[in-house]
């Protein structure tokens, strides 16, 4: 009869390997080989100085350690055989950083900020991460989502919002799903007026001896956003666009004939109002 001595069996630290960072939240996986010689092994124990130690009987005795806190960690694994007998690997050093979460800010429309409507609003804003990349960035208003960018600019064009007061915020998130929310900006949204027109000269069934010029005279306001300039139209066709008080423009030797005469005023966002003729 030969007896052959039982040696202990062999193991090897696969993952993490020495030196190897993570950045939390992640996940650490272990994984080891281990064979014995006399007989089967039936547990791996890991041993995470600083951390927990976790134990194993399943082959392939592997373990996802997720989102360790920060800090440095020592790894070692043991493998025992059918007998008891014992192996280990190489201790392994590993560094465990927290993610620090991304800073965002909403650029635009600024905080307070009152707007007319009809309008295109750029919903504007910036995101930056000190240790890992960005990935999207979520544009809400008023708690909903209106778009999700991947790549700056982070821009979206807001078009032609109804009248009333909302709160706009962004939220941005790294490539470890680490997410920040800007500070909400409030923005409130009036509906643009129209502006009032009068046509005061020439006034309605006035008569002229050509040659003649006629002077035309229009009077011009606006509630909220100021008038931007005023048409003079003569037989349905522009003759003359006054962008400053007076509104004045001069009709010179006019053909004879009746003539319908009237004034168009435009805001600064174009809504328009005609005078009578």
């Amino acid at each position: 009869v030969t007896l052959l001595p039982n040696n202990p069996p062999t193991i090897t630290l696969n993952s993490p390997t020495a030196g190897q960072s993570f950045m939390s939240p992640t996940t650490v996986p272990l994984r080891v080989t281990a064979v014995a010689d006399g007989g089967p092994v039936v547990q791996v124990k890991y041993v995470i100085t600083g951390g927990p130690t976790l134990s194993f009987t399943n082959f392939p005795f592997s373990y996802d350690w997720v989102n360790p806190v920060a800090g440095d960690y020592s790894i070692q694994a043991f493998a025992y055989d059918n007998t008891g007998a014992q192996g280990q690997s190489a201790s392994n050093s590993i560094t465990v950083t927290q993610d620090i979460p991304p800073t965002v800010s909403l650029e635009s429309p600024t905080n307070g900020s009152s707007l007319l409507s009809p309008i295109t609003i750029s919903v504007t804003a910036t995101a930056t991460s000190p240790d890992s990349t960005i990935t999207n960035v979520n544009l809400l208003i008023n708690g909903n989502m209106v778009s999700s960018l991947t790549s700056s600019p982070y821009t979206y064009s807001w078009v032609n919002p109804y009248a009333g007061t909302y709160t706009i915020y962004a939220v941005a998130a790294d490539d470890h799903g680490v997410t920040a929310c800007s500070p909400t900006n409030q923005v409130t949204i009036a509906q643009d007026q129209a502006p009032s027109v009068v046509l005061v000269n020439p006034t309605n069934g006035e008569t002229f001896l050509t040659p003649v010029t006629v002077p035309m005279l229009a009077t011009a306001t606006d509630p909220d956003d100021g008038v931007a300039y005023v048409d003079f139209i003569v037989d349905g066709n522009a003759m003359d666009s006054v962008t400053q008080s007076p509104y004045t423009f001069y009709w010179v030797n006019p053909i004879s004939g009746t003539h319908t005469i009237s004034a168009i005023a435009y805001d600064q966002h174009t809504l328009s109002t005609s005078s009578a003729t």
